[in-house]
């Protein structure tokens, strides 16, 4: 028999010196009828995160369930993300960013029963509220979605689940497939992975909170063009990993991002874009025209939808 908690927290950081004590606070506030562990890794943040988290764990009453971990060289999100989830010996693991908070006493507890009883399922989601440090705005993560009728191609459409609301069965023992090792997002690489063990539940309830700011991966992804390679070369090696299930969901997601390339160099000669125009409709195209069968609509629509991309610059909320 061994001592493993019920579930471990999994938490990185770097850079959250703003938010990371609310971060673990709300991690620590959970009333739940079972043990958890609250697994820290911080990615060498050169900030005050170090020093926070510290002061949490000596003067806090439930700071002796924290194991944290400071990296002595920064070694990047992915493999930080990696080696704090195989610190995570739980029947579940829980997710929570350093910049994001969970904001319902009874969330772990919700969650962990409806897994508990259902063992046709892997993970649990719920909705969440976001807070955009850059606008100021706040707004349902998930609005005109109805969490009932989640199906895993969902999460090629739009970025469907929350990080911080993310709960999941700890049984594949921390063994990933190799596109998750340089994922550029891990969350959504995780999510497909998972999907191999079992269904999704979603709920409607907001639980916690997720926040865009400077130091938010959402921010400050897919400005690059070179971002924006990885992530199609990800795209590329999920398809190979799951022997093109996902087939037609992938590659459209990989038409969308050769669309994103095109943006990248809004500014610049029209060439640039023209290229990655092409590559969209070589890697697919059969969706290269958003569905419509007639050729003369098709070619109208791509270049009415890279019209939109320089001047909406992306939608990035939609597009993850």
């Amino acid at each position: 028999m061994n001592n493993y908690p019920m579930v471990s927290v999994c938490m990185i950081t770097y850079g959250h010196e703003k938010y990371i004590e609310e971060a673990i606070l709300s991690i620590l506030m959970q009333e739940c009828k079972f043990e958890i562990e609250l697994i820290i890794s911080n990615d060498c943040s050169p900030d005050s995160t170090d020093k926070i988290v510290k002061n949490i764990i000596e003067t806090h009453q439930k700071g002796y369930i924290i194991k944290y971990i400071r990296q002595e060289k920064n070694i990047g999100m992915m493999p930080n993300f990696i080696f704090a989830l195989k610190q995570c010996k739980g029947k579940y693991v829980a997710l929570c960013e350093g910049d994001d908070f969970w904001t319902n006493s009874k969330k772990l507890q919700k969650q962990v029963e409806f897994l508990e009883n259902n063992n046709e399922y892997v993970l649990s989601f719920h909705n969440a509220e976001v807070h955009n440090n850059f606008t100021n705005n706040t707004y349902l993560f998930l609005e005109n979605y109805d969490v009932d009728k989640f199906e895993i191609t969902d999460i090629f459409e739009r970025w469907i689940i929350p990080t911080a609301s993310m709960v999941y069965r700890n049984n594949f023992g921390n063994v990933y497939p190799d596109y998750f090792n340089n994922a550029t997002h891990g969350d959504f690489g995780l999510q497909l992975y998972l999907s191999k063990f079992g269904k999704f539940k979603g709920f409607n309830d907001v639980l916690s909170v997720y926040r865009i700011n400077q130091s938010s991966v959402t921010a400050n992804s897919f400005s690059t063009l070179n971002q924006n390679k990885r992530h199609i070369n990800q795209l590329n090696l999920m398809n190979d990993y799951f022997e093109k299930k996902y087939d037609t969901q992938i590659k459209k997601r990989i038409f969308l991002f050769y669309l994103i390339n095109a943006n990248t160099y809004k500014n610049k000669s029209i060439t640039k874009p023209l290229y990655w125009i092409s590559k969209a409709i070589i890697a697919n195209p059969r969706h290269m025209l958003f569905y419509r069968k007639n050729l003369k609509d098709n070619f109208y629509n791509i270049f009415k939808t890279f019209k939109y991309l320089l001047k909406a610059n992306i939608n990035k909320r939609l597009l993850y």
